[in-house]
């Protein structure tokens, strides 16, 4: 178990900004969210997969929409934590442990706001690796654990609850129709699963892993090293191929560059 800091938050959103592959939205607002709990003495732990009992009950949270309306939009930022509030009273289940969807952009953040208003702790895994487009995409769905029941919320505290949806691709049709209805961005809560079923289908350590990699480029960009190679050097990488700068061929005069 280890608990965020303001250093490991900064790491980590650069590490998600990296993880969403050009996806999944910018971490930035919810790192000033989280930044704002902690001002406030929240405490985010993190747990290991392996640490979660079988018997315990888990939920995946974070957003669901559209990322730029996420920026422009005012949030409250629990959105996530009232749809999974609704989520507990219609199933009767009391989660113990939040875990992300995906490690990659804005839902990479969005878990640590609702752990830090709600005490529970976060588990160092995921469902995907990076970001991902849609629910039926993920290691969840993929092995096996049913994505209904769910429940979404937005701004205002209005709550729509899916209590059975046939496929995690239906439900995905169903609840983005639902968001844009609430304006384009809301909070989901989607699955609620066993601690045995959350270990058996999370791709585990990758909130360590989004850290680890953020504070490397951090380092890299602090001793003027090359970010590109701190990247590889923790993601055991190689570079395949590097662009050309089109401006950087033809030389400024006074100070002006080329058109």
């Amino acid at each position: 178990m280890w608990t965020i800091g303001y250093d490991d938050l900064e790491s980590i959103a650069v590490g998600a900004g990296i993880l969403g592959t050009g996806g999944g939205g910018n971490p930035y607002i919810g790192k000033l969210m989280t930044r704002r709990c902690l001002d406030d003495g929240a405490r985010i732990q993190v747990v290991q997969p392996d640490d979660v009992p079988d018997e315990a009950t888990c939920a995946s949270v974070g957003g669901m929409g559209a990322p730029t309306v996420s920026i422009e939009k005012i949030q409250r930022g629990d959105e996530p934590l009232v749809a999974l509030r609704a989520l507990e009273q219609f199933t009767g289940k009391k989660v113990g442990y939040l875990v992300p969807w995906e490690i990659g952009g804005t839902n990479s953040m969005r878990p640590l706001v609702q752990a830090a208003k709600s005490g529970l702790p976060v588990v160092d895994a995921d469902a995907m690796g990076r970001a991902f487009p849609e629910l039926q995409m993920c290691t969840y769905s993929i092995y096996g654990v049913p994505g209904a029941p769910a429940a979404i919320s937005d701004v205002r505290g209005d709550v729509a609850l899916f209590p059975n949806i046939s496929t995690d691709q239906l439900l995905e049709r169903y609840a983005r129709a639902v968001t844009i209805e609430m304006g384009g961005s809301a909070g989901i809560a989607s699955p609620l699963m066993s601690g045995a079923d959350m270990k058996r289908t999370v791709i585990p350590g990758t909130l360590t892993f989004a850290r680890d990699l953020g504070a490397a480029v951090r380092q890299a960009r602090e001793t003027l090293a090359d970010p590109v190679q701190a990247v590889l050097d923790v993601c055991n990488g190689q570079s395949l191929f590097r662009g050309q700068d089109r401006l950087r061929r033809t030389p400024c005069r006074q100070g002006i560059l080329p058109r």
